[in-house]
């Protein structure tokens, strides 16, 4: 071994310049073994960092304190790295982790031969049930390839192949946020499949989207993010709660979003309402009863916070009106009379805000 290897220093931790200095008089084979050793945690061997410091978070600050050849024979001996680990169908947690630290570099150190190495892993989908909490490591690894100049392949997987897939709820985010920092507009592709997967209970996952969302329309501008987002939303083949879950959400977001603008505010409950409410409203009044029953009980339970009941007993074929988020009109005629029940009970406006449960028991006993 070359006396000046990092391992032969007598002071630890070292400079950043101590180490690249060190890197600097290994052979191509010993820099390979260092970086190996180096970035696997479960390795018992000293490392030249701070013990507070991730191995990871270090090797990407050294890199970047290395000159261009230093980079490059770096680069070289990360990309055989990731050639020589071979993911077993049973992950240890050592596994996993290594391979975690492997992706957070590999944002970093880029190379050729990492890239192709980064993409076979990516389309083979060998991560999709590898975790590293709180990280899914197939999400991980979309991120790291995202930083590869993508092409057409991989922004056709992430937009459109991966969304199918049946694990597509542990990535989705990471996927969206891959996608934003490369082509933002494509982004946009994966709000059906977004909303589809948003738990309307999980108000922290919510509050995260729409964070995404945000910096979305940072990036695209809000003409474009309205049209795109609303593009994408009306041709997913959506349900009808499905939709009207959509409008409400985007309603909401738009308008915590743009809460000073009422212009823009206004211009986007007019596209909402004429592109997927109202086509979504006339579809379910088409339905038959036992359908229109079960998307109607549908709607509530995922708009509960979205909506107003308003009692129309008196007025001419109108059993009653659900009015979404102030702006949204969900009108039920009296020809829908299995709905008859839901309104029984609300003989004021006072009572519009009785519990979800009893509305929708009264509109089951409709039915029997």
């Amino acid at each position: 071994m070359n006396e000046d290897h990092p391992s032969n220093r007598q002071h630890f931790p070292l400079s950043l310049g101590e180490v690249t200095e060190d890197m600097r008089n290994l052979t191509s084979e010993e820099l390979f073994r260092w970086l190996a050793t180096v970035i696997d945690e479960s390795s018992p061997e000293t490392t030249p960092f701070p013990s507070t410091w991730t191995r990871h978070t270090a090797l990407a600050m050294v890199y970047r304190s290395c000159d261009l050849p230093l980079q490059l024979r770096f680069s070289d001996a990360f990309g055989r790295l990731l050639e020589s680990f071979e993911p077993q169908p049973q992950a240890a947690s050592s596994d996993r982790h290594y391979l975690f630290s492997l992706l957070s570099l590999a944002g970093t150190v880029r190379s050729d031969r990492a890239k192709k190495r980064l993409c076979r892993w990516l389309y083979l989908e060998l991560f999709r049930d590898w975790e590293e909490k709180p990280f899914n490591l197939h999400g991980e690894l979309i991120l790291a390839t995202a930083a590869y100049d993508p092409d057409d392949q991989w922004v056709e997987y992430v937009s459109t192949l991966l969304p199918t897939r049946p694990f597509f709820d542990k990535v989705a985010r990471q996927a969206f946020r891959a996608l934003l920092q490369t082509r933002a507009v494509d982004c946009l592709k994966l709000l059906p499949a977004m909303l589809k997967v948003l738990p309307p209970e999980d108000e922290d996952e919510r509050v995260q989207f729409g964070y995404l969302l945000g910096l979305t329309v940072d990036r695209c501008g809000f003409d474009v993010f309205l049209k795109k987002a609303v593009k994408a939303l009306g041709s997913a083949r959506l349900t009808v709660a499905q939709a009207i879950a959509a409008v409400s959400f985007l309603d909401r977001f738009l308008s915590e979003t743009l809460e000073n603008s009422d212009e823009q505010i206004d211009t986007s409950v007019r596209y909402l309402t004429s592109k997927l409410w109202q086509p979504a409203i006339e579809k379910w009044r088409g339905m038959n009863d036992e359908d229109n029953y079960r998307t109607f009980v549908e709607i509530l339970g995922s708009c509960h916070d979205y909506y107003t009941i308003i009692p129309q007993a008196f007025v001419k074929d109108v059993l009653g009106v659900l009015t979404f988020r102030g702006s949204y009109e969900l009108v039920v005629p009296t020809s829908l009379r299995h709905l008859a029940l839901f309104f029984k009970d609300y003989g004021d406006y006072e009572e519009a805000n009785k519990p979800l449960a009893r509305a929708a028991g009264a509109a089951a006993g409709a039915l029997d």
